[in-house]
């Protein structure tokens, strides 16, 4: 018969490679070995302040864009409303012929008519 073997072998590493970094000066290490890494302060710095300018931007920037949906706002209440009057005055001019049409007289011709007549009477009593 034959004859059956087998080896087996665990290894772990752990490796810890975290960096200190302090006023520009950054520290890690790897084993044995130690890395000083040393970053330009100016750069960091402006590197910041271009990020803070453009939040700033891009803050203006939305708050013109806020501004645009609130004049299109105001511009479509604005539209609605002469598209509106103009809807109601074409219904009135559609009344009004229609009224006509059947020699009908609406409200506001013969309001016209009751002051014309009054007036007329008076300036007859007047003379």
């Amino acid at each position: 018969m034959g004859s059956s073997s087998s080896k087996s072998s665990t290894s772990t590493q752990n490796i810890d490679r975290r960096q200190v970094v302090d006023n520009g000066i950054g520290v890690s290490s790897d084993s044995s070995t130690i890395t000083i890494n040393s970053l330009d302060e100016g750069i960091v710095n402006k590197a910041l302040e271009t990020v803070s300018q453009n939040d700033a931007i891009n803050g203006e920037g939305f708050n013109r864009l806020l501004e645009l949906a609130g004049n299109l706002f105001q511009s479509g209440g604005e539209l609605i409303d002469k598209t509106s009057s103009a809807a109601l005055g074409a219904v009135e001019a559609v009344n009004t012929a229609k009224n006509d049409e059947e020699g009908r007289i609406d409200q506001k011709t013969l309001v016209i008519c009751a002051v014309a007549g009054v007036s007329a009477v008076y300036l007859m009593r007047k003379k």
